[in-house]
């Protein structure tokens, strides 16, 4: 890069033998200006620093896709199975259950289902974890609370997805449910 009063200039050289070349380069400059240090770089490793944060961008877009695609798997299963049990709600309705035990009743296989899976993906995550942190020359140990949190959230999730379904057959009339069954 030379710098004069227009700004700095760049002249771009392919170089078939990069210590030999970059050899060359070094005592041609410093013949023409010895004032000024050679600066230079490698073409390869301007574009992968270009494109790091459009890597780390599709990782990011890949892994909230994953996490859509299964919050929307449990949305569509909540929605059949509340579909399914229209009949048994209605029932319990009739009954005089209230709205709440219904939505508990619809939404806690969701959420048992949903704790029984965290529990049993904690060794392997905590496994995983600590292989990936041993990578590190300064390192912690994970702790309850992450694995505690992550639960957690799935929890939230599988509630969210599951929550709207059970209210609305919980607000839905009993005899409406019973006479299309």
């Amino acid at each position: 890069m030379i710098t004069n009063q227009w700004g700095p200039v760049y002249a771009a050289v392919r170089l078939e033998d990069v210590r030999e070349g970059l050899r060359h380069l070094r005592q041609t400059w410093d013949s023409v200006n010895p004032d000024w240090p050679l600066q230079y770089r490698f073409l390869d490793a301007s574009f992968e620093a270009a494109y790091r944060t459009e890597e780390r961008l599709s990782t990011m877009l890949t892994v909230f896709s994953l996490l859509a695609v299964a919050a929307l798997g449990v949305f569509a299963l909540a929605a059949f199975t509340a579909q399914q049990r229209t009949k048994e709600v209605g029932i319990r309705k009739v009954l005089g259950a209230s709205s709440a035990s219904v939505v508990l009743l619809l939404t806690g296989e969701f959420a048992l289902l949903g704790a029984i899976a965290g529990v049993m993906a904690t060794p392997l995550a905590y496994l995983g974890i600590s292989q990936w942190l041993q990578r590190f020359a300064y390192h912690v140990e994970p702790g309850p609370g992450i694995f505690v949190g992550s639960i957690g959230l799935v929890l939230l999730v599988a509630l969210a997805a599951t929550g709207g379904h059970a209210l609305r057959a919980s607000w839905a009339n009993p005899v409406e449910a019973l006479r299309h069954e």
